[in-house]
């Protein structure tokens, strides 16, 4: 099996548990840039869904590391979209408590908005460097 198939099975397990995948790469490293935004466009083609590839400015990046990101745009059923729901509403209330924050509004916001924030914090917080 070749490293772009390898990849495109790694970035199909990354985008059906969590619905993207990150990873990291030096500037300079623009083949591996074009190969996991490719295979990224490749798994959402194989999964049936549709995908948003894109990658970062290493000029803002403190580490001046470039950050590719392989994302679900659409999928074609509404289960896929229920089931990713409720993963993420679980996910979130096992970060919550993990922290002891309680899931309420905030400033205002309904919980909603609330747990887009958290999450968004959340997937800062955890993710880091640890995907390459």
């Amino acid at each position: 099996m070749s490293e772009s198939d390898e990849l495109t099975l790694k970035i199909m397990r990354h985008l059906e548990i969590d619905w993207q995948y990150i990873a990291h790469a030096e500037p300079r490293d623009t083949e591996r840039i074009a190969l996991v935004r490719s295979a990224g466009r490749k798994a959402g083609r194989q999964l049936g869904w549709k995908i948003a590839t894109m990658q970062t400015n290493p000029a803002r990046r403190e580490d001046g590391r470039v950050v590719v990101a392989v994302t679900v745009r659409e999928t074609p059923n509404a289960e896929d979209d229920a089931r990713m729901s409720e993963r993420s509403r679980l996910l979130i209330d096992q970060a919550l408590n993990l922290f002891n924050l309680p899931l309420r509004s905030v400033g205002g916001r309904g919980p909603t908005r609330c747990v887009s924030a958290a999450r968004f914090r959340l997937k800062r917080f955890t993710e880091g460097d640890r995907l390459s």
